[in-house]
């Protein structure tokens, strides 16, 4: 039980979401639409009256009826002959609504005699389809099965399947009536089926209700309660009141012929509560019926009596002989279990009365030869049926192979991209690392040069220095001069190898000392201008932009062969530009791409993105090399 209530709350979410609108859009619909009337020319306004007639069907039957008059009067002031049959079958379904189940004939009746006049089949089938409910409310079965066999036959005509559906739905309660519950079962579940696969909320409620009372009455108490359940559930979604309250009596009336009291009293007073508000008289008689069986089966006699009396005065306003005849059987009852011998006899003789009326033995062989009749094209029937089922088979397998289809592309797409998310985290984590490995590097590779500069002017010079001395005691000219030579450049070793000026007097000064050797030991013209950059770089930024300044330096003047350069640091508002060009040789970048992968130009990509800056090489062959690196202030570590 716990597993079917799942699959049927599963099944009916996707209904719902494939279903025809909502409450609120119905409503959303009608303002609409009465917006739009007095705006409309003439033939629109009568389609739109009619459109507003539709909407209120299982809201209001009062309003049904209102503004099918008002279609019907527009459209015979116009002449629109489709408008007035539409007009007369919203009309005849007003009255069915209201239990004025004569005026309903009429209107139907009507209905059919223009649609013939203008041979419009499906309003034909309509009009059928009304004649059938009509004549079922009274009672006359016979000519409701004729009606509603004359429907399908033209439903099938024009192959309108929602149609079809609706009186094979109709049909199926018809022949309950005439206990043939294998015609029923068979219709009914055919309606079931069309509905389904057209996804027709609505109809498959009403559906489930006439199964329900099918399985109700043959005694199949479980099915019928799962049945009940699953339109509840269905009515409740889709907020369909009128649903929600037969569905909700009938089901009290199973639990009352289990011997479940309480909870069928729960539910027919539920139902009696809900059919208040829709304003349905009939509905309500049906549910002081439920209420009249329930008491007397519980044995509330007195209860029964009294509610079967409201069934009569109900139907006495508005006929149905149905109503009529069950309460007469349970006041039968009631009287006879209190003893009341004259009155159960009077109930019981109009009970038979009325029994013999329905389902004497002229109408079950009328029944039969309309039956008959129809069973000559049953098989055209089944097997366009048949065609239906397969196409419907057919869209719904497409749509199975084209939602697998989708399905599979959404996961390889899924996959795809988690793929190249997970491709890129290791690239970005194996970037990072790599950076972070050419920093530490760059920072081992420094501490390494200062320690080095260091043993070289702390130990090397000063015995270099001692080693002079002695052999100027010596008057050794020629070695005095090779170790000077030797103390010369072991000093300018461990310069290069690390800058003590940038330690003592910052960058501004180690920059511009590099400019001054240049100077003092090139034939190359230098230009400069360099701004002062006090207290803007920390000591580990302040140090790689001096190396890159050295670096780039150096390769000018080993490689350009120019005559003059300049050297330039420009502070901006927003950004600090180091700049090293010469008018020398050049070279071509397409030509000679090797020169980015050199070690040296290697170290300068890798100082620049330490220091969050920009580097760009500008070579021509024949003009020239320009370098500069850029450090947007925003990116600045703290000094």
């Amino acid at each position: 039980m716990n597993r079917y209530k799942l699959l049927t709350i599963c099944s009916l979410t996707i209904l719902l979401s494939m279903s025809l609108r909502s409450i609120a859009q119905k409503d959303n619909a009608i303002e609409q639409i009465k917006s739009q009337i007095n705006a409309s020319s003439d033939t629109t306004k009568a389609e739109l009256m009619l459109d507003l007639s539709f909407e209120f069907i299982r809201i209001s039957a009062d309003s049904v009826i209102y503004y099918a008059k008002r279609a019907m009067a527009e459209s015979e002031r116009q002449g629109y002959q489709p408008g007035l049959a539409q007009a007369w079958y919203y009309l005849g379904s007003g009255y069915i609504l209201a239990g004025n189940y004569a005026d309903a004939l009429d209107s139907f009746n009507k209905c059919l005699s223009v649609s013939k006049q203008i041979e419009n089949l499906k309003l034909q089938a309509n009009a059928h389809n009304g004649l059938g409910r009509a004549y079922f409310y009274l009672g006359e079965f016979p000519s409701a099965i004729d009606n509603y066999l004359r429907c399908i036959t033209l439903r099938e005509a024009i192959k309108d399947s929602k149609g079809l559906a609706v009186a094979s739905g109709n049909l199926g309660l018809a022949y309950q009536k005439f206990d043939d519950d294998d015609k029923a079962e068979f219709y009914l579940n055919q309606a079931l089926h069309i509905n389904r696969s057209a996804k027709d909320t609505l109809n498959i409620i009403t559906d489930l209700i006439n199964l329900g009372v099918l399985y109700e009455n043959s005694s199949r108490f479980e099915t019928a309660v799962e049945t009940y359940e699953e339109g509840i559930m269905l009515a409740e979604l889709f907020n369909d009141e009128v649903g929600v309250a037969i569905m909700t009596g009938n089901l009290g009336t199973v639990y009352s012929k289990q011997g479940n009291h309480d909870k069928a009293f729960e539910l027919i007073n539920r139902s009696i509560t809900l059919k208040e508000k829709s304003g349905r008289p009939v509905s309500m008689a049906y549910a002081r019926y439920h209420n009249q069986a329930a008491y007397y089966r519980a044995g509330y006699y007195d209860r029964s009596i009294a509610e079967g009396e409201i069934v009569l005065n109900i139907v006495e306003e508005h006929p149905s002989t149905e109503l009529a005849m069950n309460a007469y059987e349970f006041l039968d009852l009631a009287y006879a279990k209190k003893n009341d011998m004259s009155r159960a006899y009077v109930y019981r003789t109009k009970f038979e009365n009325l029994k013999d009326s329905i389902f004497n033995i002229e109408k079950s062989e009328q029944v039969a030869r309309l039956q008959t009749l129809y069973e000559k094209e049953k098989q055209d029937r089944v097997i366009e049926l048949n065609e239906i089922e397969i196409a419907t088979l057919e869209t719904k397998n497409t749509l199975q192979r084209q939602t697998a289809i989708f399905i599979v592309m959404g996961l390889i797409l899924l996959f795809g991209i988690a793929y190249l998310v997970r491709s890129n985290i290791f690239v970005n984590r194996a970037r990072r690392l790599q950076e972070q490995f050419s920093q530490q590097l760059l920072s081992y590779q420094e501490q390494e040069r200062e320690r080095l500069s260091r043993d070289l002017h702390d130990s090397v010079g000063q015995s270099l220095i001692l080693i002079k001395n002695r052999v100027n005691l010596t008057d050794d000219v020629d070695t005095s001069n090779l170790v000077a030579n030797t103390l010369d450049e072991v000093r300018d070793i461990s310069k290069k190898l690390h800058p003590m000026l940038l330690e003592k007097l910052g960058l501004t000064s180690a920059i511009k000392k590099l400019v001054d050797e240049i100077d003092a030991n090139t034939n190359i013209f230098i230009e400069s201008e360099i701004d002062d950059l006090t207290d803007i770089f920390s000591k580990d930024d302040q140090l790689h932009i001096y190396r890159i300044m050295q670096e780039a330096i150096n390769n000018m003047v080993k490689h350009s062969e120019t005559k003059s350069a300049s050297i330039d640091v420009t502070i901006k508002e927003d950004k600090i530009t180091f700049t090293v060009e010469d008018h020398g040789k050049g070279f071509d970048l397409i030509e000679q791409p090797g020169q980015f992968q050199s070690l040296g130009m290697l170290t300068l990509k890798e100082r620049t993105k330490i220091l969050k800056g920009k580097l760009t090489i500008d070579s021509t062959k024949g003009k020239g090399t320009k370098i500069s690196l850029t450090i947007d202030k925003k990116n600045l570590a703290t000094t």
